[in-house]
């Protein structure tokens, strides 16, 4: 097993060897396995809509689209991922988030520096 979270070299990362993100995965699995967005908006009970939001990256606001836990569980359900590749989704879904909480609860910030360093990154903050 490897220790990688992203282990297909030929859609997880671009030419600068960054990550990709969950727009750019799901986009890869509907190539790879023929699926068209309308068909797995319909098999998943998804909006085209946000179908076409997901794939194309954006929130229609000036953001990039952040899926809800369930959009994510549900997707790779449709796309029928194993769990390594589902558990890849979530990942590229949730990471960055995890990770800059993780950062904040190591420096012991309170909730509302780490909701500051949330926003700034245009990540949703935790709470109402």
């Amino acid at each position: 097993m490897t220790n990688s979270i992203f282990r297909h070299a030929d859609y997880n990362k671009d030419s600068n060897d960054e990550v990709k993100d969950f727009s750019t995965l799901v986009k890869y699995h509907l190539k790879t396995k023929k699926i068209t967005q309308v068909q797995l908006s319909e098999d998943i009970g998804l909006s085209r809509s946000t179908m076409n939001r997901i794939c194309r990256n954006s929130n229609d606001k000036g953001s990039f689209f952040k899926p809800e836990l369930d959009v994510v569980y549900a997707i790779s359900f449709g796309l029928k991922l194993t769990s390594i590749e589902a558990e890849e989704l979530f990942n590229a879904a949730f990471l960055v988030r995890h990770n800059a909480i993780k950062e904040s609860l190591d420096k012991k910030m309170s909730l509302a520096d780490a909701n500051i360093i949330l926003y700034n990154k245009e990540l949703p903050i935790i709470g109402n």
